[in-house]
């Protein structure tokens, strides 16, 4: 896979905005994509819905991260939908704040997935760009049996190609952009335009991992 291994390109020109994109699947680097300037770009309800060999174009991730193995649609945990969008509902620009949206899914009968201090419901959000192309951690969530949406906030760092990436599964609280150790996930990437200030650097690296497997303090949620 090519990941984010191209010549940094950044945009000064002032596009006109589209209001919201539905990403579609880009082969280079094997994700969904939205390639036009917008307030708002989502996967949509199509791209990402199942999990593992279910899932359309799996793993959809634009490095070697993949779904954990044998899991099937409806029964094991997935990521649904990813969403990001401008705070300001403007044209997504490098410094602006983002909301960053996942619908989750986890079995409702709890006998298929006993909770304990070593057993939860996590979700992860990471970060990536061109700009700087390591995965930096950016939140977690517990979360309880079913089909769930979450919101994170960040701010847009420098770049003109970014993704997101959403981690759901079910075991200990480890923390790592591709937690190999759980024993169901499902791993899935986004990747949008961002327009930026002109720059002279071009990095030309692949994805990396900034924070390792380990544990660390998570932020509930409990809506």
């Amino acid at each position: 896979k090519p990941s984010l291994q191209y010549m940094y390109t950044p945009h000064v020109l002032s596009p006109s905005p589209v209001t919201e994109t539905v990403a579609k699947y880009d082969r280079k680097f094997s994700v969904p994509r939205c390639a036009d300037y917008s307030v708002a770009c989502n996967t949509g309800f199509d791209l990402i819905w199942n999990v593992g060999d279910e899932e359309p174009n799996f793993p959809n991730s634009i490095d070697t991260c993949s779904d954990s193995t044998g899991p099937t649609a409806h029964k094991f945990e997935s990521v649904r939908y990813i969403s990001v969008r401008s705070t300001k509902d403007t044209i997504m620009t490098v410094g602006d704040w983002i909301s960053i949206i996942a619908r989750v899914y986890s079995p409702n009968d709890k006998s298929l997935r006993p909770m304990s201090e070593d057993n939860q419901f996590i979700l992860h959000f990471y970060y990536t760009s061109d700009f700087e192309p390591r995965w930096k951690y950016i939140a977690s969530r517990f979360r309880k049996p079913g089909d769930s949406w979450f919101e994170v906030k960040h701010m847009l760092p420098k770049g003109s190609l970014h993704a997101v990436r959403v981690i759901y599964g079910y075991g200990r609280f480890l923390v790592g952009p591709c937690v190999k150790s759980w024993e169901y996930y499902d791993v899935d990437d986004l990747m949008f335009t961002v327009v930026e200030p002109f720059s002279t650097v071009l990095p030309s690296l692949a994805p990396t991992s900034s924070v390792a497997e380990e544990d660390l303090v998570a932020v509930y949620d409990t809506e």
